[in-house]
This record gives C-alpha cells, sequence and structure tokens, in this order.
C-alpha cells in the first residue's frame, strides 16, 4: 500500500481516490497509471466511436454486457488480486528506474504489425506466476474470446449484405485463442489494414466471407 502509495503520488494521484474501489479496479487502474489524466481529457475509444455512429444513424450494440467484463476480474480471489497489485508496483518501479513499460512495448508491436511480439508481452506472467497468469488470461481474454468471436460470427451470418464495424482491444487480437485466428476458424478471411490502405477498402459483395 506503501509503495503504490508513492507511486501514485509522483503522478499526482492519491490513493485515497481508490478507497470505495475493490482491489481488481485498483489493479486494472494502477497498470494504467502513466496514462489516467491523458485518459481522463477524453471519452474512451469504444465509447467515441459508439457515439458517432449512433449519431450518424447507424445501427450500433456491443459485444459484451457489462457484467461480462467484471465477471473477468470478480474470477480472482482477494489474495490472487493483491499478488497481481505486488507484481504491477514492481514493474511501475522499475520503470522509474529506466526500465521498459509494457504497455508502450505493447503498442509499439501493434502499430508495426507484430501480433507475435504482442502475444509473447502478453503472455509474460510479469511477476504474477504462471499458474496465476494461467487463470488471469484464460479469464480476461481467452474466454472472452470465444464469446466475441460466437457473436461476431453469428452476426456475419445473420447480415451477409452489410458491413460490420467491430471495435476490440488489440489484446483480443494474436494467438492461437485470439479473435482473428477465431474468426478464420469461423470461415472468414482477415487482413490487417494500415494507414497506407485509407480510402481503398471497398465494401465486399454479400457472401464474400470477408
Amino acid at each position: 500500500y506503501q509503495r503504490a502509495g508513492a507511486l501514485l503520488g509522483k503522478k499526482g494521484v492519491p490513493i485515497d481516490a481508490f478507497a470505495n474501489f475493490k482491489p481488481w479496479v485498483f489493479y486494472s487502474q494502477l497498470s494504467m497509471i502513466d496514462y489516467l489524466q491523458m485518459m481522463a481529457l477524453k471519452p474512451p475509444m469504444d465509447k467515441a466511436l459508439y457515439t458517432r455512429s449512433a449519431a450518424a444513424g447507424k445501427t450500433v450494440g456491443g459485444l459484451e454486457k457489462i457484467e461480462e467484463q467484471v465477471a473477468a476480474f470478480e474470477c480472482l480471489n482477494e489474495e490472487e488480486t493483491l499478488h497481481m497489485i505486488e507484481a504491477t508496483v514492481e514493474g511501475l518501479e522499475k520503470a522509474e528506474q529506466g526500465g521498459p513499460k509494457p504497455i508502450e512495448a505493447i503498442v509499439e508491436a501493434y502499430l508495426s504489425g507484430d501480433p507475435e511480439t504482442m502475444q509473447q508481452i502478453m503472455s509474460d506472467d510479469s511477476g504474477m506466476g504462471p499458474e496465476l497468469a494461467k487463470k488471469f488470461f484464460q479469464a480476461l481474454l481467452y474466454d472472452r474470446n470465444r464469446t466475441m468471436a460466437g457473436r461476431i460470427l453469428a452476426k456475419l451470418k445473420e447480415e451477409p449484405g452489410k458491413v460490420h464495424f467491430f471495435a476490440i482491444g488489440a489484446g483480443h487480437y494474436p494467438g492461437d485463442e485470439g479473435l482473428v485466428a477465431l474468426i478464420e476458424k469461423g470461415g472468414h478471411t482477415v487482413t490487417r489494414l494500415t494507414a497506407a490502405d485509407a480510402g481503398k477498402v471497398a465494401p465486399q459483395p454479400a457472401g464474400a466471407g470477408q
């Protein structure tokens, strides 16, 4: 608690601001501490896209329910969550001393189109230990990936003549249990686009499997 409070204090965030939250909420915010102030100035990406699409008269919806997202964290007991907080604090302390920042490494790998490196960074137990890391990633990523992939494939099947846009966090993409692999197993082709492809993408005819 003291170490986390010292880290937060350097960022101008009092630890008392998290007094009424469950430990897993504190953990999720602690890992993003370097970006909290920036994130507070603008809406989350998924909310911004949802609001923009609704204002444009498009059909909108969600791939998950709030209860499902919360359940991914609730699967951990307090001891496990506190262990993850300690591991996160240790990582942040190393970063303060010039060590690498895992989130920046993930962003760099994503922007460079390197899913293998993304997968390697995310699968690192980061001090959690292999058993806890396996449990955490199973609940936070893999179980949710299967749920979202099933709903995406169902939507594409129900309305094959429509162009669909699904906004999903990049951590769900890579790996054999990632969304890309699951959607490809569902009979669709997944192509990564870059900024150079802007304006070049044309809607595919119904049944094209894109």
